[in-house]
């Protein structure tokens, strides 16, 4: 593992999100701008990053260690899930806030900061785990973590099965697998495609998550101390105890630090989103976001250590 690639990565990838700060600030981005942008990232360039994520030959050696990485991350996202809703219980803050705080705790960023610091990590094989693992991402985002983020309204709790199901990214990773396992090429010029489109998730994916931030008090985010609590259990506590209990259950290599380093990454983009759609408090959203993103700039090259 180069610690100096993951580093230089992590910084990068900050510095992206300053950037959308300040094209906020300068009126180059606007609300609109924004939700069109989130809207390119997650139904074209992240789709086309997955599809080419997974252009392998088959290999049954990476079959099974994806299976492996399967299992784990269902036995992730279950104890993140139980782990949330009982830190759920134990704060006193706004309704509109407590399905924030839940999220953030189970839902990291695992496709628009995960892949590009798994791939400077792991190379193109990590980028395949990684993909596997995170459909698991999808099926928990549309059921668990939408039910936190409405769970205030009186209107009831929404679960989207049928959006899960038609998500462009569970439909890309069926391509991607369908093709692996039948070992089906694609001709070069179509490989090329899926290979730069999907190059533009990251930069897009950063500049978006800065310029929700546009809106927010830096002040008022400083003084938020249910803010940093929630963001030190995001970035310190649910890495460190993914490692030991996969650890204890025998697993090493890449099916050890694939769950573990996708356990590290900052709060997910998507909260934010998906907090506005929900009237749910989308500022505190944006704001968990910016400041794991922060603090990722130190612990993630601190697990890349652990793993080492």
């Amino acid at each position: 593992m180069a610690l100096t690639n993951v580093f230089y990565a992590v910084i990068v990838l900050f510095l992206e999100i300053i950037l959308g700060f300040f094209l906020v600030k300068i009126r180059i981005f606007d609300d609109g701008m924004v939700k069109r942008l989130s809207r390119f990232i997650g139904n074209v360039t992240l789709p086309a990053l997955i599809i080419s994520a997974l252009n392998f030959t088959y290999d049954p050696v990476m079959m099974k260690n994806a299976s492996m990485i399967l299992v784990s991350g269902l036995g992730y996202y279950l104890l993140a899930t139980v782990m949330a809703w009982a830190y759920m219980k134990m704060i006193h803050v706004k309704p509109r806030q407590e399905g924030v705080h839940g999220f953030a705790l189970i839902f990291a960023n695992v496709g628009f900061m995960g892949y590009p610091v798994i791939q400077a990590i792991y190379g193109q094989e990590g980028l395949f785990y990684a993909a596997i693992y995170n459909i698991w991402f999808n099926v928990f985002l549309y059921t668990i973590g939408i039910f936190m983020l409405s769970k205030h309204q009186k209107k009831g709790n929404h679960f989207q099965i049928k959006t899960m199901l038609t998500n462009p990214n569970l439909i890309a990773l069926t391509i991607g697998l369908i093709c692996f396992v039948f070992s089906i090429d694609k001709p070069q010029p179509i490989d090329m495609v899926f290979e730069q489109i999907g190059g533009l998730t990251t930069p897009l994916a950063m500049l978006t998550v800065g310029a929700m931030l546009g809106g927010s008090s830096i002040r008022e985010m400083a003084k938020n101390r249910m803010l940093w609590l929630t963001s030190f259990l995001r970035m310190v506590w649910m890495p460190l105890v993914t490692y030991f209990v996969l650890k204890q259950c025998g697993l090493d290599g890449l099916t050890l630090g694939i769950p573990v380093v996708m356990a590290g990454m900052p709060a997910a983009a998507n909260g934010a989103i998906f907090a506005q759609i929900y009237d749910a408090d989308y500022q505190l959203s944006s704001q968990t976001v910016f400041l794991t993103t922060l603090l990722s700039v130190v612990s993630i090259p601190l697990l890349v250590l652990l793993l080492s």
